[in-house]
């Protein structure tokens, strides 16, 4: 056999890799590093938003495994996704890091009842996880798809009118329950007259509310009817930047259309269909379809809308919904299929579920829904990407 490499031509060494896991907390961060030959695995404690700290670590590992291999060596981090966001993968890629961001719930837990959990056997379990990953073991773990700052950037706006609305329903759940504690069930706070309302309330028994409790009810009513005008502000300012840069892009070949043109025409797009309201369009381009999926499965395991079968031996049992994807999006997608079995009649979808429940009661009707939903997802997914009307849907265009 002859060599393709000729004597006077010096071997090129094999690339190396280091590993490292970063276990992330409010006071400390450890981080895990393993070098190429895997004998040992070296621990350090940086301080929580220490960065600078945290890559001269790497660094020196990098140093340390290029003067003993002399081979060119490339560094590949990881860490679970959670309240510290994204900030650090792009300081991490910034600095020519590889950073991948691992889905928590795709790692493998201890089945025990009892199982010991500690910083380092977290850091340690992530970093093993990376390693099968980056060998190609699609199954040791999930990695999640980091969104540009722009398309992060564009989310806010829906996200924090979900939270808006979770706190106005507790303002006004909190009114309701204050008057209920002297029988008067007809107080209105969300009309604008509440403060004359407050005036005339009467209890059951005919007594004027006491004065502390009216100033009570009067402040949680201030603080509703702020948060409903700024409720409202956030979505006008929201729906005139989306019809601006739909203006925008029109007549744009698409690659020069910006993050926020595409995702205005995106929305517009979902809209055509009669029942997709701005709301449920919003949160679905922000928080679904701005991802690539594979296939339909991918799709309704990433918003949570798969069962979770329990089957072994005679053993066979449905656990319901695993609810470990987008929170968010699958509140959106129960909420849009409602509208569409009554927007949507004549759809397939529609005559499906019809079909599935006749005069079902409740329970049965509630787990069809989920069904349903599932099935218009993967529609909807497909409407977007490969522009496939949904069987029976109406189009306003």
């Amino acid at each position: 056999m002859t060599s393709t490499t000729s004597p006077s031509t010096p071997a090129i060494p094999e690339a190396a890799t280091i590993y490292a896991a970063i276990e992330l907390s409010s006071k400390s961060w450890l981080v895990a590093i393993q070098a190429p030959d895997g004998k040992k695995i070296s621990r350090h404690q940086v301080g929580a938003g220490d960065s600078d700290k945290l890559i001269a670590h790497l660094e020196q590992a990098r140093a340390r495994v290029q003067d003993a291999t002399q081979a060119p060596v490339s560094v590949m981090t990881c860490y679970e996704a959670g309240r510290d966001g994204f900030w650090l993968h792009r300081v991490l890629r910034a600095k020519g890091i590889d950073n991948q961001i691992v889905d928590p719930a795709s790692l493998l837990t201890d089945r025990k009842k009892k199982s010991a959990k500690t910083d380092r056997i977290d850091a340690h379990k992530i970093l093993r996880a990376l390693k099968l990953w980056h060998e190609g073991d699609a199954e040791a773990c999930s990695m999640a798809r980091v969104p540009t700052p722009e398309q992060e950037d564009e989310r806010r706006a829906v996200r924090e009118a979900q939270h808006m609305k979770k706190e106005q329903t507790r303002h006004l759940n909190r009114c309701k329950s204050l008057t209920a504690l002297h029988g008067i069930w007809t107080f209105r706070p969300l009309r604008r007259d509440w403060r004359a309302q407050i005036e005339q309330m009467r209890s059951a028994d005919a007594r004027p509310l006491p004065p502390r409790l009216k100033a009570e009810i009067a402040r949680e009513c201030e603080r509703l009817h702020h948060l409903r005008d700024q409720l409202r502000q956030l979505m006008r300012e929201d729906r005139a930047r989306r019809r601006e840069a739909k203006g925008r892009a029109e007549g744009k070949p698409p690659e020069e259309k910006t993050a926020l043109e595409q995702r205005a025409e995106l929305i517009a797009h979902l809209q055509t269909l009669r029942g997709v309201g701005e709301v449920s369009a919003s949160v679905l381009v922000d928080e679904v379809f701005f991802r690539d999926f594979r296939n339909r499965r991918e799709v309704a395991g990433y918003v949570g809308l798969t069962p979770q079968p329990h089957s072994s031996g005679s053993k066979d049992t449905d656990q319901g919904l695993d609810k470990a994807g987008n929170a968010l999006a699958r509140w959106a997608m129960i909420e849009l299929t409602w509208r569409w079995l009554y927007y949507q009649p004549d759809s397939s979808l529609s005559a499906w579920f019809h079909e599935q429940t006749g005069n079902a009661r409740r329970r049965l009707r509630r787990i069809k829904l989920v069904a349903t939903a599932r099935k218009l997802l993967v529609a909807l997914w497909r409407y977007v990407t490969q522009g496939i009307v949904p069987e029976g849907a109406v189009t306003t265009v």
